[in-house]
């Protein structure tokens, strides 16, 4: 069974399934506009506990941890453009 993946014979409950999903749909999501809009390869690193960071250069950019909250990706993206230049 891959986590990852929306079957029907999963528990036949959305939020199950959901809940198996994680956070990784979403890091891939935002790794594709961070390579779409920067020409950047985001490395992805699985943790737990509700983590979801966006770090450049080292430097945390955002913290889901911190607010909340997961980051609305287009204003991550302005955000960043801001920084990048």
């Amino acid at each position: 069974y891959n986590p990852y993946t929306i079957s029907e014979d999963a528990d036949g409950y959305l939020n199950s399934i959901l809940r198996k999903l994680g956070y990784k749909p979403r890091a891939v999501s935002l790794a594709g506009k961070l390579k779409s809009n920067f020409d950047i390869e985001a490395q992805l690193i699985e943790g737990t506990g509700g983590i979801f960071d966006v770090k450049l250069g080292g430097n945390l950019v955002y913290s889901k941890h911190q607010t909340g909250s997961f980051p609305d990706e287009d204003e991550l993206i302005a955000s960043l453009r801001e920084k990048i230049g």
